[in-house]
């Protein structure tokens, strides 16, 4: 999902170049507004705050054996099953049901209309 159009079709257009258009699918839209029962991937560069707010829409909609592919910021509450690092980048991959992280800081929506960790 990717509200940009331009970064959408740029994303399209690399999938084509190379030769994985067949096997991706990339909607220009909200993705509190679609189901993602469908998906068998899930790749999101997100805030910690943003993967917070989206780990109850995973949990309720991805399918076991969904994979949730993370760059840089760690899904809060989730251990992640394999970590990778690229460049300057890290990647977190969980697979869908989650392992839980009893150990990790946990974030709330408060009422002032933040994120918070606990």
């Amino acid at each position: 999902m990717e509200l940009n159009p331009d970064l959408a079709k740029t994303a399209w257009e690399k999938a084509k170049e190379k030769g994985l258009h067949d096997r991706v699918t990339f909607l220009e839209a909200d993705v509190m507004g679609v189901n993602l029962s469908e998906a068998t991937v899930v790749v999101c560069y997100l805030i910690t705050a943003a993967s917070a707010a989206l780990k109850p829409k995973f949990e309720a909609e991805l399918k076991p054996g969904t994979r949730v592919v993370m760059e840089s910021f760690p899904v809060p509450g989730w251990k992640p099953a394999e970590t990778m690092s690229y460049e300057y980048k890290n990647f977190y991959l969980y697979r869908i049901p989650p392992e839980i992280d009893e150990k990790a800081p946990g974030i709330e929506y408060s009422d002032s209309g933040y994120f918070e960790y606990l």
